[in-house]
């Protein structure tokens, strides 16, 4: 499975997760199978998750958007990309570049 393709995602709260001096989290980023974003988001907004941020999220209340996809990458790729840190940087909300929304 390390060598499958699929879709690393990123995922931001609308709440700051933590206990202020010790840490927290805003983000999770993950791994799909390609074709599988879709059922995977889906379970995470149910709560049917094993991912604990994602339930004390729930547990509190809050909700998340899909703020970016990298299609075409592995398990690997994710945990490289968690190696490097700084997820935050990679996130469009965090840097002020989320798109506004059409008026319709």
């Amino acid at each position: 499975m390390r060598d499958t393709v699929g879709t690393v995602y990123l995922l931001h709260f609308d709440r700051w997760l933590g206990v202020p001096g010790k840490g927290g989290a805003r983000h999770y980023m993950g791994w799909a199978r390609a074709g599988c974003l879709e059922e995977r988001l889906k379970r995470h907004r149910q709560a049917r998750t094993p991912v604990g941020v994602l339930r004390e999220l729930h547990r509190r209340g809050g909700d998340f958007v899909l703020a970016r996809t990298w299609p075409g990458e592995t398990p690997e790729d994710e945990k490289r990309r968690k190696r490097n840190g700084h997820i935050s940087a990679l996130c469009p909300v965090c840097r002020g570049r989320w798109p506004e929304p059409e008026e319709g």
